[in-house]
């Protein structure tokens, strides 16, 4: 396996005055394309023809998924030989893969568990290493491009050998980071290719709602004062992220991941996250 850094050496790099700082900046920047993409998808969303409706059928699934695996191949400037098995769920299948208006009113009583003697609070990963089988369960059209855009990567992450067969826990927030950054990147960038920035809304609120997390928890560590106009946006995930903070003193995997890669791309540009593929250690 590909080497990938502890926690701690991730906490402790984004945990410097430019990694922060990166962190700021991030926030400042995409709360700004989030406040635009939200107008706009909000006029949009009575269009039944627009990108927030769900797709008719599975062949219009099939587009957008293949438009995903491109887009996100693309941007990393890799390929591949073989490809994984894409499965399309619903209610019958696991619960974590229950439509979100059931899992939310579900989730304090399901999918709790402890890892490494902490109790963990979320949904698993929609792609199984095991069997190279994409598993999601899309709301509408436009998020099933990010959604599979950030399972892709998964994929990619275990074709280049980032990722055991054996349940990730080791390197969690380092491959959950990847992810959320690549389908943060590989979304905004086809908002560009579409002109139209309320494609990447769906990204967008995960990415903001876990950075803020990322950034008050780094922040207090730091003894460092929190700029509290960065945290104005409201994000679907706020209460989760803090009912993390609250049991386990810390912020998600999902989170602190964003925030080193988000540190890294300030520092090493936008290959960082090919450079991860391809085996370079960057910390």
């Amino acid at each position: 396996m590909v080497y990938t850094p502890s926690k701690e050496e991730m906490d402790e790099f984004v945990m410097t005055g430019k990694g922060i700082e990166a962190i700021e900046d991030s926030l400042a920047d995409l709360s700004l394309k989030l406040y635009s993409a939200r107008k706009i998808r909000n006029d949009a969303k009575s269009n039944e023809e627009s990108f927030f409706s769900r797709a008719k059928n599975r062949a219009e699934l099939d587009e957008i998924i293949l438009d995903a695996k491109q887009e996100t191949k693309a941007f990393l400037g890799v390929n591949v030989y073989e490809e994984p098995v894409t499965k399309v769920v619903g209610l019958s299948d696991k619960i974590l893969f229950l439509p979100r208006a059931i899992y939310s009113s579900l989730k304090s009583t399901i999918e709790k568990r402890k890892v490494n003697g902490k109790l963990i609070y979320g949904i698993d990963n929609g792609y199984d290493a095991y069997h190279k089988v994409i598993r999601f369960n899309p709301s509408n059209k436009a998020e099933a491009f990010s959604e599979y855009a950030h399972e892709y990567d998964h994929y990619l992450q275990d074709f280049f050998k980032l990722v055991k067969p054996i349940w990730r826990w080791n390197n969690f927030s380092f491959l959950e980071g990847h992810a959320r950054c690549v389908e943060l990147n590989v979304s905004l960038d086809k908002t560009e290719k579409m002109d139209n920035p309320a494609f990447a809304v769906y990204s967008l609120e995960r990415f903001l709602g876990e950075m803020k997390s990322a950034y008050k928890h780094y922040s207090r560590k730091m003894g460092r004062g929190i700029k509290e106009i960065l945290l104005r946006i409201s994000c679907p995930n706020d209460n989760y992220e803090a009912k993390l903070v609250y049991d386990l003193d810390e912020p998600s995997d999902y989170a602190s991941g964003a925030a080193f890669f988000t540190a890294k791309e300030a520092e090493m540009g936008k290959s960082v996250y090919t450079d991860v593929l391809l085996g370079k250690k960057i910390v």
